[in-house]
């Protein structure tokens, strides 16, 4: 794992920003080292983080991996930048055909909102919370329905 960190460094995931590595590092290399480190430390928040980030565990999406990673250790203030990088851009896209439609949960963006609003971020991303929480809430009072994409035929 730490090889694997080194090499992710190297490649200029310091941050888990973005940055570009080789396809063949990630799939022979990096993948694999973070596969077989969360299975052998299921408790490990940065093996959550990375298994997240590099997307390589089966059992979950980046978010949910941010998230468990956030529940075994909460002061995490990388998973925290990678969670609320997930759920900004996720509510963005789920709001952005709004006030026609909602693409998504209303209730559901709201609750990750709130949950990412209780973590220590960057103000200017509370101020962009709030705007989305507000935009969700009047989602749902303008009956905008979870379910209305797979009922229309």
């Amino acid at each position: 794992m730490t090889f694997t960190r080194w090499v992710l460094d190297a490649a200029g995931f310091s941050d888990f920003g973005s940055a570009i590595a080789p396809e063949p590092l990630l799939q022979k290399l990096a993948r694999p080292a973070v596969r077989e480190h969360a299975a052998r430390n299921p408790e490990s928040a940065e093996a959550r983080v990375m298994a997240g980030f590099l997307r390589v565990l089966e059992d979950g999406d980046p978010l949910q991996h941010y998230q468990d990673a956030l529940t075994l250790e909460p002061g995490n203030a990388l998973a925290a930048r990678l969670f609320t990088r997930a759920v900004l851009s996720q509510v963005d896209y789920a709001q952005h055909e709004l006030p026609h439609l909602y693409l998504g949960n209303p209730e559901d963006d709201i609750a990750l909102l709130e949950r990412t609003a209780a973590l220590d971020i960057d103000p200017a991303q509370q101020s962009l919370i709030a705007e989305f929480i507000a935009a969700a809430q009047a989602a749902l009072r303008d009956g905008h329905d979870p379910g209305q994409l797979r009922n229309r035929s």
